[in-house]
């Protein structure tokens, strides 16, 4: 199973560099090529494995194959977004063997010798990252499946990434906080921030997409 996901990774990277590069286009400003190339590299280097098991869920439902791609698509732009986020919370220097977001516009920023480079890369950096999620909004409000389906596929898509925004929260205040968890608070942070919206929701969107009924996609 993991050499078949493995092996969805070029599918996905091929609808999202015609994807990003196509709506970026809609941007007629200086932006444009940041977008194209430094978002779509980040996004390209992920292991798509939340995307691959979309795809795979899908397939082995019988389900029809667009819907599920533009699905996949999303959830690996908001997945890169989420990170590029994450690396500013942590102040992180790198990610997926490229310098994090937020130090790339902070050397551009020093290149173009703007005041507080630092903190001109992480705005910069938020910002690209806000465009992810929106291209990934649009992706699932436009999966050219029937009204119902679409519906409960984006429902269930935007649930489980406000978990994670969430999930985010506890983890931000359990580092800064003095006091010790228990057990079941620490499981429901790994749950809500990384494991949920890695296994349970992509399985979750390829099954709703196959057509698969509540008894299957309802406790994902």
């Amino acid at each position: 199973m993991i050499e078949r996901i493995k092996s969805r990774r070029k599918e996905i990277n091929s609808f999202l560099e015609e994807y990003v590069s196509e709506n970026a286009k809609l941007i007629q400003n200086q932006w444009q090529e940041e977008i194209e190339e430094r978002l779509l590299e980040m996004v390209s280097r992920g292991k798509m494995v939340r995307g691959g098991l979309i795809l795979e869920t899908h397939d082995h439902l019988n389900g029809d194959e667009e819907p599920s791609m533009k699905a996949a698509a999303a959830i690996e732009l908001a997945h890169t977004g989420l990170l590029i986020h994450d690396d500013i919370i942590d102040k992180d220097a790198e990610r997926r063997g490229l310098t994090a977001m937020h130090h790339q516009y902070a050397e551009f920023g020093k290149d173009r010798g703007v005041q507080n480079p630092e903190r001109y890369g992480e705005s910069m950096a938020i910002c690209i990252a806000d465009v992810a999620f929106y291209l990934a909004f649009r992706l699932m409000s436009d999966l050219d499946t029937d009204k119902e389906t679409s519906e409960k596929a984006s429902t269930k898509f935007w649930d489980y990434f406000s978990a994670v925004g969430m999930g985010e929260m506890m983890d931000i205040d359990t580092g800064a906080s003095t006091e010790e968890l228990e057990e079941e608070d620490i499981m429901e942070l790994y749950r809500n921030k990384t494991a949920n919206y890695t296994f349970s929701l992509p399985m979750a969107t390829g099954a709703i997409l196959a057509g698969a009924d509540d008894q299957i996609t309802g406790d994902l």
